[in-house]
């Protein structure tokens, strides 16, 4: 390839092509999707974003193989690095930072539609948790956000309490099919319910606040009460129902909810 082609980003696209047959043929071949996040070192924040639509598709043709997600996370990762440098212009950088919030705000939604089509995928749940915790990192308000726009300051605790509703929003309606005999109806009531208690302890552990900061004069609560949502024996007794091997793990995640709750 490098004799027909003089042009690195040539190259690089020749590379992943070759790549994607490889993936289309051999179900879950981790050394040629190793070899294609390696191509991610070489291209720029541009070439990052073209390649993520291009692959867009076919990600949604293989919901099941976690390598093709595990690639769009590093070319995401690979235009948030291109933001993390000394913001001089604050104005090419407020739009930098508009322009990435959007598009994790694209893949989210993307996800959750997939989640919705194809019951059960555990690789989109996992995908799912790497672009949560980038959201609420990465855009979340005050001290605990990595970066936050000049514009966005007053604005990204309701970005977080927003993005928290969703969330619970999707999970009471997974729980609502979960009675259903089929595996896979199964399986989506313990993805999303494992995914729920994940991103309460992950908020936890970040101590992120959700709620926005109020004026001197108001008084709110210290945050939205993701934890106090999620109480009560349903939660439990399904989980507990649909997946009796893990009692204890169940046990002991919705204990901590109720310990971490109690000390906030």
């Amino acid at each position: 390839i490098i004799g027909r082609c003089a042009i690195l980003k040539k190259i690089l696209k020749e590379e992943s092509k070759l790549v994607e047959k490889i993936a289309e043929k051999s179900k879950m071949n981790y050394r040629a999707w190793y070899h294609r996040c390696w191509l991610i070192s070489y291209m720029t924040a541009e070439q990052a974003l073209q390649e993520l639509d291009a692959t867009r598709n076919w990600a949604a043709l293989h919901v099941a193989d976690n390598s093709c997600f595990h690639y769009r996370q590093k070319l995401m990762l690979r235009m948030m690095g291109n933001n993390n440098k000394n913001h001089e212009d604050l104005v090419a950088y407020s739009a930098e930072f508009e322009s990435l919030q959007q598009l994790w705000k694209n893949e989210l939604d993307w996800n959750q539609v997939l989640i919705r089509r194809y019951i059960g995928r555990e690789a989109l749940w996992l995908h799912r948790r790497f672009l949560s915790v980038h959201w609420v990192k990465r855009f979340g308000a005050g001290q605990n956000a990595v970066w936050t726009s000049p514009n966005e300051k007053a604005n990204s605790t309701n970005h977080i309490s927003v993005f928290i509703d969703n969330e619970l929003n999707l999970l009471q309606d997974c729980l609502r099919i979960s009675y259903s005999e089929f595996e896979d109806v199964q399986s989506q009531a313990i993805h999303s319910a494992s995914y729920i208690l994940w991103l309460s302890s992950m908020c936890t552990r970040q101590c992120i606040s959700i709620t926005p900061s109020p004026p001197p004069e108001t008084s709110w609560p210290s945050d939205i009460g993701l934890n106090e949502k999620l109480r009560g024996d349903a939660l439990r007794t399904l989980l507990i129902k649909l997946s009796p091997e893990r009692t204890k793990l169940w046990q002991f995640l919705l204990s901590n909810l109720l310990l971490s709750e109690t000390e906030g």
